[in-house]
């Protein structure tokens, strides 16, 4: 029996995944641990009964979040979780079995996605046997941090912490992620890694320590590893440094620029190497974010609306992108007029 029939790519990020993405891990969850006093100690200077009602907030949220693990509609839970299945019970990414059964498979078919989401469902796997409500758990408790990231986030960018507490608020009462957290979806899972990257982004621009730094480019590199398409954060937060003028092209920032994306690509390779054998190219799956597809469904969003679809998944995303453009612009110029 050939094991991996069915599949035009058979690197190591295919058939040993759960070695590969652990190496891989590593120095991500160690820089997160690291460097967790560096979160607490940049909120330290919050007033504590403000710090009770975001703790207020995280609580609501939470239960919110974690009262009834579900599969939803149009959600791809399922579909990572099948993918983790086949990690930790083949030693294979694949999809799933288009001919044969699970154990043994004649062909399978084919993974459009990294393996980060469902890797991180295979950790658990081990501990505590193959079960959907794993999944559920992971992208319910990751969503629920999230509220608790978000603050620390905002608080980084203005010093403002009851502006801090009302951002918090909103995403922690968002009904799309209301909706999606318990159903063990990837987007609540991608959201915690990127808001990760952002905060430790921040708090390397503000405290210049290498090891936030490394945080930083570890978090980003895992939250591509989790969704392709957050290859485009990359350009927002660079536009930050350069416009916001919080990084200075000098010769020693130069050096660290370089030294920290020869770390980055490292990081990256296997993703690079998995996304040029797929043929999608470098820019393949980033092309998807800007496909004709989704830009027909921007310019449908007014005749959607009067069929009652306004409120869609897919036409949320174009609406949030252009709305979070013109926000990120206005906090440029904002930051810039106040030096």
């Amino acid at each position: 029996m050939n094991l991996y029939n069915g599949l035009t790519y058979t690197g190591p990020l295919i058939v040993h995944t759960y070695y590969v993405m652990s190496l891989l891990f590593i120095p991500v969850i160690s820089a997160i641990i690291y460097n967790i006093d560096e979160i607490i100690g940049s909120v330290r200077k919050v007033d504590r009964k403000l710090l009770f009602l975001l703790f207020i907030v995280f609580t609501i949220g939470f239960l919110i979040r974690n009262n009834g693990y579900r599969y939803g509609i149009d959600v791809d839970g399922l579909y990572y979780q099948e993918m983790a299945k086949n990690i930790h019970e083949q030693g294979i990414f694949a999809q799933g079995c288009s001919i044969g059964n699970p154990t043994d498979c004649k062909f399978y078919n084919e993974s459009v996605v990294l393996p980060g989401y469902p890797f991180l469902m295979t950790i658990f796997f081990r501990f505590f046997g193959v079960h959907d409500i794993i999944a559920m758990f992971i992208s319910g408790i990751l969503s629920s941090i999230s509220i608790l990231l978000v603050f620390v986030i905002y608080y980084l960018l203005f010093e403002e912490p009851k502006g801090a507490l009302i951002s918090s608020a909103i995403f922690a009462f968002l009904p799309l992620d209301i909706y999606i957290a318990p159903t063990a979806a990837v987007r609540p899972t991608a959201i915690f890694f990127m808001c990760l990257t952002i905060l430790f982004f921040l708090l390397a621009l503000k405290e210049k320590k290498p090891t936030l730094w490394l945080a930083a480019i570890f978090c980003m590199s895992f939250t591509i590893y989790i969704r392709l398409e957050f290859y485009l954060l990359l350009i927002p937060l660079c536009l930050y440094s350069l416009l916001g003028r919080t990084l200075r092209l000098t010769k020693n920032n130069i050096i660290l620029v370089a030294a920290g994306t020869i770390i980055f690509l490292l990081h990256q390779f296997l993703s690079l190497d998995w996304l040029w054998h797929r043929k999608f190219g470098l820019t393949g799956g980033i092309y998807q974010t800007f496909s004709l597809k989704n830009a027909a469904s921007f310019f449908n969003i007014f005749s959607n609306f009067f069929e009652k679809k306004i409120l869609g998944v897919y036409l949320f995303s174009p609406i949030i992108s252009i709305l979070l453009l013109i926000s990120f612009f206005l906090l440029i110029f904002s930051k810039n007029g106040r030096k």
